[in-house]
Formats: structure tokens, sequence, C-alpha cells
């Protein structure tokens, strides 16, 4: 079972009911996920539980706000944001540090969320668009969206074989029969 851990900044009530929202959603669908509004008083402090949350989780899910973006960046004011900032320079240390970018994944609610820059490179799910919520359960419970065929013997370009390529034009759902 996947362990998710959702990032965001604390910008409006109505953003923290979609953050639960999405919480309760991936739990409801089997993928274990950690959010601060689960836990009201972490017996640890919120600097160790944000921590431990992205060191375990298989994937961090940063939800792209300007608030977020900014505090992520460190371009908030002193004493403002604290959580997305901490969270914002851990997260950016494990793409640093890996090189390749594993388990973090940025997702908008709205067209016009910002992507903080160091997340930029990576594929973003806009949540707000048909489809996109299943394309992110599907990478975070390792199904995909589409399967690759197995790959096949070469041909033989005789003459059966190579008449039958000549009649494929792709946009024409043209299938190649195996004799």
């Amino acid at each position: 079972m996947p362990k998710v851990f959702i990032s965001y900044s604390h910008d409006s009530q109505e953003l923290e009911e979609k953050v639960k929202n999405l919480a309760d959603i991936l739990i409801q669908y089997g993928v274990n996920t950690e959010i601060d509004q689960y836990t009201t008083n972490p017996v640890q402090g919120w600097p160790q539980y944000m921590l431990e949350n992205i060191l375990s989780s298989d994937y961090i899910l940063c939800v792209c706000t300007e608030n977020y973006k900014k505090r992520f960046e460190n371009e908030e004011k002193i004493g403002v944001g604290l959580g997305a900032k901490f969270e914002g320079k851990y997260i950016t240390q494990i793409l640093y540090a890996d090189e390749y970018n594993k388990k973090v994944i940025p997702i908008l609610f709205a067209a016009d969320d910002p992507i903080p820059l160091a997340l930029q490179p990576y594929t973003h799910y806009k949540l707000y668009q048909n489809l996109e919520f299943e394309k992110l359960y599907r990478y975070v419970t390792r199904q995909p969206l589409l399967h690759k065929p197995e790959l096949g013997n070469i041909l033989s370009l005789d003459d059966n074989n190579a008449a039958l390529l000549s009649n494929i034009k792709f946009g024409n759902n043209i299938e190649l029969k195996k004799n």
C-alpha cells in the first residue's frame, strides 16, 4: 500500500477543505495518506512530524498555490507560513540529493496555480481537469494508464510480409495480423 504525504499552505478554509477531501478520497481508495489536519498535536512536535512524513512517504503531493510557491521558495515574510517553508526546504533537498524525482508530485486545484521553480521540471496533475485524478491515482498506486505491448519478432520481409507492411497507414486503425 503506497504512503502519501500532502504538503500545502494554509491559504484558506476552502483550500484546507479541498486538501482534506483529496486525502479522504485517497484513503477511501486504499492509499495511506497523511495531512496535518488529521493530527492536532503531534507529540514529537510539528517540525519532526513533517520531516518524518516527508522521509517515510512513497510520494509527496505538493498542492501548488501562490502562497505555497512563495513559502516553498522562502520568499514569504519571516514568521509566516513556517510549515510550507520547512517542507519546501526538505523537499528541495530530496530532489537535489536524489538527482531524479521519485516521489515529489506537484498538484494544481486551479489553472492559474503557480508551481515552485524546483518542481517545474516534473509532471504535475491538474486536478480541476477530467481524468487528472485518475492519472494521479494510477501513478501513486503503480497502475499504468496504458500497457506497453510485448515485443514481437522481427518480420522476414518476404513478399507476403512486405505486402502486409506496405498496407499500414497510421490513423486508419490497421492492425498487423500474425501469420
